[in-house]
Order: C-alpha cells, then sequence, then structure tokens
C-alpha cells in the first residue's frame, strides 16, 4: 500500500493468519481486547470470528468523502488514492455493530459502547 498498490487476498492472508492466532491467544483469558482492522470481506471476518460468542466486529461506516477527507488530513497513512479499491473491497458485514464513524471520535466511542452495553 505504501507504494500506492492495492492489497490483494494473497497480501492480507499472513496478516490475518497472525491476527488469527493472537485472538486465539487472547480468548485463553478473561478480560476485552479491542483490535483495530479493515477485514474488509465476510471471509476475512470469518477468519478472525474464533469464537462467535466472544469476537464482535464493529462496522465504522461512513460516506466516502468524508473518508477521503479525513485521509488527505493524515500523515504516514496509505495513499488515499487507494480508498476507492478499499470501498471496491469492501463487503459491508450484516453482523456487526454498526455505528456513523462522521461523528466526532468521542460519539462513536460512545455509541460503540453503548451498543456493546459496556460501562464508559
Amino acid at each position: 500500500m505504501a507504494a500506492g498498490t492495492p492489497l490483494d487476498d494473497a497480501d492480507r492472508a499472513p496478516w490475518l493468519h497472525t491476527l488469527a492466532t493472537e485472538i486465539d491467544g487472547w480468548l485463553q483469558h478473561e478480560g476485552d481486547v479491542v483490535l483495530a482492522c479493515s477485514a474488509l470481506r465476510a471471509v476475512h471476518r470469518a477468519m478472525l470470528r474464533r469464537d462467535p460468542t466472544r469476537v464482535v466486529f464493529v462496522y465504522l461506516q461512513i460516506d466516502p468523502d468524508v473518508a477521503r477527507a479525513r485521509l488527505l488530513a493524515r500523515r504516514h497513512h496509505f495513499k488515499a488514492d487507494l480508498l476507492a479499491s478499499q470501498l471496491a473491497t469492501l463487503e459491508p458485514p450484516d453482523d456487526a455493530v454498526t455505528v456513523d464513524a462522521a461523528q466526532p471520535v468521542e460519539a462513536v466511542v460512545a455509541a460503540i459502547l453503548a451498543r456493546l452495553s459496556c460501562p464508559s
């Protein structure tokens, strides 16, 4: 991605395998863990949903124009030109907590915590 080339599933496979292994380890213990990753496709999420009762996905839904503006304002992140390929790959989940990511960060976090019934 740093070179401006979108990733494909072959590129993502080792990363997803590593994340799945980490999740397996976390599931051996009490407590909660937050892992931020794109998991754009249903097959990616299936690889990561190691325990359907304990692994919950949050879909940060955002208008593409808002996402692009945010990417352009960030430093040291993938090129905004790759956003179109990311959105083309995205298979919006139908089994995730969905939150409007266009809100301020504090509101997004509060919405997620409320939907997960977590104390803030």
